[in-house]
């Protein structure tokens, strides 16, 4: 659970909507999606291949949200940061984030209670580290009221509870965002990027 595309590939096996994504682990992969992609828009994201290898962080990592197919492709061909010596390549279908209602993050304490944090407006799960996010308590034991206001918050309890917590043995966070249109690979308005287990 701790590399993103094994957090991608959980989301996606366990039936969620996430972005439609391709890993491009060499430069044949490379190659072979920009000449098949039909993709208007690409979000570059990346991961160690190996995430013991001394020197390297999985923190800070080159990430590049929404561009174009040639700012995507210049940036892969040639920007150094982005290589795939060191680094596999998570290609998706860019989503603008000045379409998200909401993204925000559930860190799960236990099987019961976790602690949702998020921002409203245009934005993504990052945009949580520049600000101070709002925050509520999730208590899963009792009938789920998220926020009062009218986002599919109660679908987002309902799939934490009933899919993804009997899914892990071990606390978790939980990264997501809402649109105001359907986006993803199920064309829905709820829209998970990413699982990771909860340090504490």
């Amino acid at each position: 659970m701790a590399k993103k595309i094994d957090s991608l590939w959980k989301l996606r096996v366990l039936g969620l909507n996430t972005p439609n994504f391709k890993i491009l682990k060499n430069r044949l992969d490379v190659d072979y999606f920009f000449n098949r992609t039909d993709w208007k828009r690409i979000s570059i994201r990346t991961d160690l291949k190996d995430p013991t290898k001394r020197g390297v962080s999985r923190f800070g990592l080159p990430f590049f949200p929404n561009l174009d197919y040639l700012e995507a492709r210049k940036i892969i061909v040639h920007d150094s940061t982005v290589s795939t010596d060191d680094l596999d390549i998570i290609v998706s279908e860019g989503i603008d984030p000045k379409d998200a209602l909401l993204s925000g993050k559930i860190i799960m304490e236990n099987e019961l209670k976790g602690n949702l944090e998020y921002i409203l407006g245009a934005s993504t799960v990052r945009s949580l580290d520049y600000v101070i996010p709002k925050r509520y308590t999730v208590k899963f034991s009792e009938p789920v009221t998220l926020l009062s206001f009218n986002l599919p918050l109660e679908k987002l309890s309902h799939q934490i509870k009933q899919i993804i917590l009997p899914s892990f043995r071990t606390p978790f966070i939980i990264e997501f965002s809402i649109y105001s249109h359907p986006i993803g690979r199920l064309k829905d308005r709820l829209i998970y990027w990413e699982v990771t287990p909860n340090p504490r």
